[in-house]
Order: structure tokens, then sequence, then C-alpha cells
């Protein structure tokens, strides 16, 4: 997904978009089209699940952990996302010395924030206003977003992944 079709459609539900401050992102040690992303559409300052977006500073992890990532926001318990310097998506456990793989790109990651925002809403729609916080998320809901990640980025959903991670968690309303 490029930055100008990222930002129509996030911002379409009148979601707010950060934008990465090209003077920051001009050091930063990603591919230039990570940059370029970061700078034209941006990233959300929320997005589900539990996750906030913005330039952040990794001084407080262990230096050998984090050369040559850049921080992009965490998740809800404080873990760093980064970009690596191949442009992968990563997040960091900051209380054990592991990564775990998000994305291929942060241009997949915009496809799949986008596709896990229409999962939390057709979940609301279809089973109320608790329904996601209730971990109440139909089958067919799951499954909608799981082609529509497998479809964006294929290595989201293999074992061991943020997005798989997230996705199994999910209860089904019918069991």
């Amino acid at each position: 997904m490029d930055a100008t079709t990222f930002q129509v459609e996030w911002q379409s539900e009148n979601d707010v978009l950060r934008h990465f401050p090209q003077e920051i992102i001009a050091v930063a040690p990603i591919p230039d089209s990570a940059r370029k992303f970061l700078f034209e559409a941006g990233l959300p300052w929320e997005a589900a699940p539990y996750l906030s977006f913005g330039p952040i500073s990794l001084e407080w992890l262990q230096p050998d952990r984090v050369a040559g990532y850049y921080g992009i926001g965490s998740d809800g318990s404080g873990n760093p996302l980064v970009i690596a310097g191949d442009g992968v998506v990563w997040m960091l456990d900051h209380e054990a010395d592991r990564r775990t793989f998000v994305n291929s790109s942060v241009e997949k990651l915009a496809d799949c924030l986008l596709a896990y925002r229409t999962l939390v809403s057709e979940t609301i729609a279809t089973g109320g206003d608790d329904a996601f916080l209730d971990g109440f998320v139909p089958r067919d809901v799951r499954e909608v977003f799981a082609r529509s990640a497998q479809s964006a980025d294929p290595p989201s959903l293999e074992v061991g992944t943020f997005w798989q991670g997230e996705l199994s968690s999910l209860a089904d309303s019918d069991s």
C-alpha cells in the first residue's frame, strides 16, 4: 500500500495519523521507502490492538539489542515496534532478549492495521459495543482478517508472529 492510499483510507473514519518529522527520519537506519512512507502518510497515533506510533527512543534498551533499528511505536506492554535496516518491522520484547516479526515492511504494516481496524468495526457491528473488548470476534470476521493479512504480507501470519498471535488470542463467540 502506498502512502497516499493509506492516508486516505485511514483518515476516512476521521482517525488521525502521526507524521514522522523528515529531519528525524532522515538519519534513521531504514530504507528510503520506509522513510518516505513515515513522512508522507505517517502511522496512527493509536490503533488496535493496543498499539501507539511515533518516533521513540530506544536508549533505555541494551545498545547491542537495538543497533540498526529505528523505533516507530510500542504495544500496550511497552514493547518497542521498530524498523530494521532491511525494512522489516519487529516488536522487541523489553523483558526478554527476543524479537517478534510483525510485517515485512511499514507499507505492509499499514495494510494489516487497516484490516485489523475492519475486524474491530465488524465485531462491534455484529456483537455490540463490548464484543471486541470481551473477545467475542466471530469466526467469519477473523477469517476475513486472516485472508487480508495473508494477501498483504504472507509471512505476517506464520507461527510465532505478532499478527498470528493476535489472531489466535481472539475468542470465537460461537464457542
